[in-house]
């Protein structure tokens, strides 16, 4: 099975979502208060779903590491690619990665507290089987001033 169709699967068992206006503008606090909602962390899982705009910044990340980028075509670029990382600064990096280049992805951390699903669309949503591991996430991100959206995300 896919990683996408399995993140899709798991989160479908979820009762409890919040959604955010991803801060485009400012996307380093928004990076910031999910990375301290997981401390401590462990991994972290990306896995691309689609890319609409050129992803400079996963090219440049993916050179990085001797691993050649694609170039994008007519075909679903990248789909269901799954980039890891471990530990604090590899997920920020490939957060901050993903959030710029404005791709829509899921992320699954370790330990799962929460997931993540986000799109070009400039929208966020956490994902959780409990409502305690959202609060941390909905009144941090209330405090830095982070829009919350009325929208409840289907897969």
């Amino acid at each position: 099975m896919g990683a996408l169709k399995h993140f899709r699967r798991t989160v479908a068992q979820f009762n409890h979502q919040v959604t955010f206006k991803t801060p485009m503008k400012n996307l380093p606090p928004l990076v910031e208060a999910i990375m301290s909602a997981l401390d401590p962390i462990q991994a972290g899982h990306v896995i691309i779903d689609e890319v609409v705009f050129e992803p400079r910044g996963i090219n440049a990340l993916l050179a990085k590491n001797s691993i050649t980028p694609m170039k994008m075509d007519n075909t679903r670029y990248m789909h269901d690619w799954s980039l890891e990382g471990a530990g604090e600064r590899e997920i920020e990096v490939l957060l901050s990665t993903v959030f710029a280049d404005g791709i829509d992805f899921a992320f699954a951390p370790t330990p799962k507290r929460f997931m993540i699903y986000s799109d070009h669309d400039e929208y966020t949503t956490f994902f959780s089987a409990t409502k305690s591991n959202l609060s941390p996430i909905i009144k941090t991100f209330s405090l830095l001033g982070f829009h919350r959206e009325d929208y409840q995300r289907r897969f």
